[in-house]
């Protein structure tokens, strides 16, 4: 009732509920590094998971990030290929019943 007495009939569209801000979100410059150093190691020829950009990032930059936030970034950059993942749900076999394997 305050939002109709405060803004009348637009007080009653519905709003969004994102959030203003998020305090906590990591800075646009350490995404950044995230995906050039993932180029770099790849050019190279050396492994560029999120472990491994994550040790780079500590002993090079003094900069501590999480692996599933890595991972989380480089999937929302576009940088993550689904090949293992295609490859297991192609040969995906069924586990049998555990009171199948006891009944004959």
């Amino acid at each position: 009732m305050a939002r109709w007495r405060r803004d009348g009939e637009a007080g009653l569209e519905p709003r969004s509920r994102r959030p203003k801000t998020s305090p906590n979100a990591t800075p646009t410059s350490t995404i950044e590094l995230i995906t050039n150093l993932r180029a770099n190691l790849h050019t190279q020829g050396l492994d560029h998971g999120p472990t491994t950009i994550a040790w780079h990032l500590q002993h090079h930059n003094n900069i501590t990030v999480s692996r599933a936030t890595i991972a989380r970034n480089l999937k929302r950059e576009g940088l993550v290929i689904r090949e293992l993942v295609i490859d297991l749900e192609r040969n995906y076999q069924p586990h049998r019943n555990a009171k199948s394997r006891t009944q004959k």
